[in-house]
C-alpha cells in the first residue's frame, strides 16, 4: 500500500504535523475566548489547503492523499451508507432538514475529508 520513500518525506510530514498541531492549538485558544467560529474554521481549511499544497508541489499528483483510481464500488458503498444515516437522522431525530445536512457535510468534509486526506493519505505515505 505505501512506497518506501526518502527520509525528507517523513521530515516533510513531521513538520507538517507539527504545524497542523499549533493551527489546532490556536483554533483551542480562540474558541475558548469566543472569538468568531469563522476564523476557526478559516484556520482549519487553510491547514488542510496547505497539506494538499504540499503534496501536489512535491509530487505532482494526488496519489499521495490516499486517491487511488478504480474504486467506484467503495465509493458507490460508501455514499449508499451515508444516505442511509442521512436519512435515519433526518427520520429520527426530529432536527430540520437543514441542520442535519449542514452537520452531516461538517463531518464528512471538514473532519473526515482532513483525517482521511492528511493524516491517512499525506502523513502515512509521507512517514513509510
Amino acid at each position: 500500500m505505501y512506497e518506501k520513500k526518502e527520509k525528507r518525506y517523513g521530515i516533510i510530514a513531521i513538520l507538517y504535523y507539527m504545524i497542523y498541531i499549533l493551527g489546532s492549538w490556536i483554533c483551542g485558544v480562540l474558541y475558548q475566548n469566543n472569538i468568531g467560529s469563522k476564523s476557526i474554521y478559516r484556520i482549519s481549511v487553510l491547514l488542510f489547503i496547505f497539506g494538499v499544497i504540499i503534496v501536489l508541489v512535491k509530487d505532482r499528483n494526488f496519489k499521495n492523499l490516499g486517491f487511488v483510481h478504480g474504486r467506484k464500488v467503495d465509493i458507490a458503498i460508501a455514499m449508499t451508507i451515508v444516505l442511509i444515516t442521512f436519512l435515519l437522522v433526518f427520520i429520527c431525530s426530529g432536527l430540520e432538514l437543514q441542520k442535519v445536512f449542514s452537520q452531516t457535510l461538517y463531518y464528512l468534509f471538514y473532519i473526515a475529508a482532513i483525517e482521511e486526506v492528511l493524516f491517512r493519505g499525506m502523513i502515512h505515505n509521507y512517514m513509510f
